[in-house]
């Protein structure tokens, strides 16, 4: 024993360790080994058996922004892919990749991770939901319809669209009040089975649809068929009531005070007017209704307004003598232009005139008012004419001839002017 003792001793004077000497099986099971070691010295733990995997935080801000957005780009891929052609193959993939793409950050904010099984299955969902509108073009028979309907006033047409999904070529025809008046045939279906049809309005244009009292006249009709197939479509009477039968003018004095001394340092007031402002008027005279007082020159008349394509005249007339004459002006549907670069916009068929030659004031309310200038027609007090010429560049049968409407007051200026303070200012009359 005391041999074992001394050996044990020795070893330990060389330096060597006693637990180096002791066989493997002799140090234990090893349980020791695989214990977790926490450091309590920086509050924190770390741990040899591995990383516990990392949750998300549940509904934040990011998640909702990720599903959100990534149902709004499905949705616009969903739109575009039922008609993949016309927007291109390349575009609709990136919308749908970029859904996919956000649906997938979303619940990588929401669960904590990036799943592959998720995003796959997000994969196929998007390709599947997307897939809905491409499919259902293949579940609607071959058919022909017409849609799209309007006035095109840069080609003065009556423009439509045909959708062809059949294939063949369309043959196209306009009738009006039954007797057709314009068609076309070989009609290609066009790329995107649909085609752009622009039928002239000289040709199709047989006179307006609605009268002075809202009543039909002449009823437009469109018709397309391709082999067995047919469609028809009545046009909007609004769309193709096109024929000016009436003119005026709203003729409204533009006036100032002017406040000066007198003599005796009182303060005295003077009225002058500058002269007429002017808003035109084109379309078709209700006879039945009228516009209220016209004590300051207003246009009596009610005129419906009607958008066409004219061509008109103004001049101003005292007793019966030319005192004032503009240029020709052109009407383009809505919009007014001249050959001195004049240009105006109708309401309604109202238009504001301001032209070449007129001033400009401003009212109480501190808007402009343009104005045809005092001395640029006005004399003697008088019986003063606006007389409106109009020429119809699409001419019918029931509007070949230009027509002339005149309307007018006779203004007291001169003696409004000159009045004395207990005197009544005195209104235009009708003459």
């Amino acid at each position: 024993m005391s041999g074992l003792l001394d050996k044990a001793k020795d070893v330990a004077k060389d330096g060597g360790s006693t637990e180096d000497s002791i066989p493997a099986k002799g140090k234990g099971s090893g349980l020791l080994e695989k214990a977790t070691v926490v450091d309590f010295s920086g509050g924190g733990a770390s741990s040899a058996v591995g990383n516990i995997e990392k949750t998300g935080e549940g509904l934040t801000l990011y998640s909702i922004i990720g599903f959100a957005g990534g149902l709004f780009f499905l949705a616009i891929g969903f739109y575009m892919v039922g008609d993949v052609m016309e927007w291109g193959g390349y575009l609709v993939l990136g919308i749908l990749i970029i859904s996919w793409g956000l649906n997938s950050w979303g619940f990588k904010e929401f669960k904590g991770d990036w799943n592959t099984k998720r995003m796959v299955a997000l994969g196929m969902a998007t390709l599947l939901v997307s897939g809905i509108p491409y499919m259902a073009t293949f579940s609607f028979p071959s058919n022909v319809s017409i849609g799209e309907i309007e006035i095109d006033e840069s080609k003065d047409s009556l423009s439509f669209t045909i959708f062809n999904t059949i294939g063949d070529d369309a043959t196209a025809s306009v009738e009006a009040d039954g007797i057709e008046v314009w068609s076309k045939t070989g009609i290609s279906p066009g790329s995107n089975d649909q085609v752009r049809v622009d039928a002239p309005l000289s040709d199709v244009y047989q006179g307006s649809t609605i009268d002075a009292f809202g009543e039909g006249l002449v009823a437009y009709t469109i018709k397309v068929s391709v082999g067995d197939k047919t469609s028809e479509v009545d046009v909007n009477a609004l769309l193709l009531d096109r024929t000016v039968k009436n003119a005026g003018a709203d003729m409204i004095p533009v006036t100032e005070q002017q406040t000066t001394s007198t003599p005796d340092d009182n303060e005295h007031q003077e009225l002058n007017h500058l002269g007429l402002q002017m808003t035109m008027a084109f379309g078709v005279m209700n006879s039945g209704e009228d516009r209220g007082d016209s004590s300051e020159g207003k246009w009596q008349a009610f005129l419906r307004g009607v958008e066409s394509d004219f061509n008109f005249n103004v001049a101003i007339k005292n007793e019966g003598s030319t005192v004032w004459t503009g240029t020709t002006y052109t009407v383009d549907g809505d919009s007014m232009s001249s050959t001195q670069g004049d240009s105006g916009h109708l309401d309604y068929g109202w238009l504001p005139f301001v032209v070449q030659g007129m001033e400009k004031s401003q009212n109480m309310h501190g808007e402009d008012v343009w104005y045809l200038p005092r001395d640029d027609f006005y004399d003697e007090d008088g019986c003063y004419t606006i007389e409106i010429t109009v020429t119809h560049l699409v001419e019918t049968d029931d509007m070949v001839d230009p027509f002339t409407h005149e309307n007018g007051f006779h203004y007291y200026w001169n003696e409004n002017e000159n009045r004395d303070s207990d005197e009544d200012y005195k209104a235009a009359v009708p003459c």
